[in-house]
């Protein structure tokens, strides 16, 4: 469809309005595009599953559910002795989803010691626990 400029004298002098009107010309490209458009979708996911790609991701896509359900329940738990909270500290310090080169305990946990880290953030709960909540 395009847009044709009209007279339209019942708005006054001088005035137009615009009547859409068919233009087959832009309607075959608009179609030509969207066939490519399709084409290439059903390519790329046909190319996705014979690779093994979409089986891998959905896998990898399991194995990240299940870690945060795991993160979920060692989050809820308090740690309530030094070994407990040392497991939290590992996790803490070996989270994958953080990119690091720190490579022992100590560093990475400074550098991933915030309120936003979840496990971090539990480990700090459970030191405030031992002292009754009082710091």
């Amino acid at each position: 469809m395009r847009g044709v400029q009209q007279p339209a004298p019942e708005r006054g002098e001088n005035r137009t309005k615009t009547a859409l009107e068919l233009w087959p010309e832009a309607q075959a490209r608009a179609d030509e595009i969207v066939a490519v458009w399709d084409k290439y979708l059903a390519d790329t996911r046909a190319a996705r599953e014979q690779s093994g790609f979409e089986e891998a991701d959905e896998a990898a896509r399991e194995a990240v559910a299940d870690l945060h359900e795991l993160e979920g329940r060692i989050v809820r738990m308090r740690a309530k002795t030094p070994k407990g909270m040392l497991v939290k500290a590992r996790m803490a310090a070996l989270d994958p989803t953080t990119v690091s080169t720190v490579d022992d305990l100590e560093h990475a946990l400074e550098e991933r010691f915030e309120t936003g880290h979840i496990i971090g953030l539990s480990l700090i709960l459970d030191v405030l626990d031992l002292h009754g909540g009082d710091a």
